[in-house]
């Protein structure tokens, strides 16, 4: 299968990515009209000098029965437009239900990516969400040989091999830029409640068309491959990988409105 690499978001444009764990002191409805008529509007008004600060939204929640439960992720005009004014002043001029919501949530941890060149299917439009994210954090070796490693096996064979299995939409990379906030200091894991560690380097969203594309014989060839092993395994550029699925749930763009 051949793909396309997209223009996408363009290099100077940021990725705030959001985890929120609601807990259990704010009630689901509370939480939901929050967010989504409150929370993400303020945002997506917001303007700076060249236009809007936030591009675009897109909310997603815990396919994978682990937490945190909600993402949210932000297409940001620049990794710098949470330092422009307009969004520095709404930490000064939140409601008092923002406040009392924002004070209940159980975890919250706020970061800044610069994306990489994405890679979609053939004919895929940008505003085209997967139904479904496979969201991949990877924390490296402070070596450039295994930076250069990881980076040459991702783009020349791990990506190439997943567009090839049936469902697979489109392939964001991200390298971090900031972490803003971390509220909360632990996040349920298979093992039980375990303090969050620091988000690696690099970020990778994989979208698809639904789960099934888990279960084909391209997925599993592409996941386990000898160049996969050298590095993802003990001695190679990989230190930490944590992978996690969401499920999409709602989205909100400048050019498009709500969809």
């Amino acid at each position: 299968m051949s793909t396309d690499t997209v223009s996408g978001p363009s290099p100077t444009t940021g990725l705030l990515f959001v985890y929120t764990e609601r807990g259990t002191a704010i009630p689901e409805d509370e939480f939901e009209d929050w967010y989504n008529n409150e929370h993400i509007p303020l945002r997506m008004n917001l303007r700076g000098p060249a236009g809007p600060l936030f591009l675009a939204c897109t909310r997603w929640t815990a396919a994978d029965a682990k937490s945190p439960h909600h993402l949210a992720l932000y297409t940001l005009s620049s990794p710098s437009a949470v330092l422009e004014q307009p969004y520095v002043a709404l930490a000064t001029s939140r409601s008092p239900h923002e406040l009392s919501v924002l004070a209940r949530l159980e975890f919250l941890d706020r970061r800044i990516y610069t994306p990489l060149p994405p890679v979609a299917a053939p004919g895929v439009p940008e505003s085209k969400h997967g139904a479904y994210v496979s969201v991949v954090e990877l924390t490296i070796r402070d070596d450039p040989a295994a930076e250069a490693a990881l980076n040459a096996w991702y783009d020349g064979e791990h990506v190439p091999m997943l567009a090839r299995v049936p469902g697979w939409v489109r392939t964001r990379r991200f390298v971090a830029h900031s972490v803003l906030s971390v509220q909360g200091t632990s996040v349920v894991s298979d093992t039980g409640a375990m303090p969050r560690a620091a988000p690696g380097k690099y970020l990778a969203i994989h979208e698809w068309e639904s789960l099934d594309a888990f279960e084909t014989e391209e997925f599993r060839a592409a996941t386990s491959t000898e160049g996969r092993e050298k590095v993802m395994g003990p001695e190679g550029a990989v230190v930490r990988h944590e992978r996690r699925v969401f499920k999409f749930f709602r989205a909100w763009s400048q050019s498009e409105g709500l969809e």
